[in-house]
């Protein structure tokens, strides 16, 4: 177990929700059209639903499925932060791995790939 790692365990929060990682999916049964948040482990599980209409307004539709982005990158958010705060100093190596989780956690939510940090 890396230093990272033993730092991550030390630190974290004891919470109950559904362990990640989450995707998201479009659901379309006819009448209200939705985005699914589901577990990966277990897509039976729906976590949320994010409703929407299918009218005119691509704004509206964007900005319905970011926000399905973002709750599914949740669980990688909140594991990043706390490797960052586990970490230590800037420049450090734990630090640098922490950041990769960083980056990663935030494309996901951003609806990007995951990219490198410039070194």
């Amino acid at each position: 177990m890396s230093i990272l790692e033993r730092k991550q365990r030390k630190h974290k929060l004891r919470g109950a929700h559904t362990p990640g990682p989450y995707t998201y999916r479009r659901h379309s049964p006819g009448v209200d059209d939705y985005w699914q948040i589901v577990p990966i482990k277990d897509e039976k599980d729906v976590l949320a639903s994010i409703f929407f209409w299918c009218d005119d307004d691509p704004a509206s539709l964007e900005r319905d499925e970011a926000n399905a982005r973002l709750f599914a990158a949740a669980p990688e958010l909140l594991g990043a932060l706390r490797a960052m705060l586990a970490a230590g100093p800037y420049g450090e190596e734990d630090y640098d791995a922490a950041a990769e989780m960083a980056i990663a956690a935030i494309a996901k939510a951003g609806g990007r790939s995951p990219f490198r940090r410039r070194r």
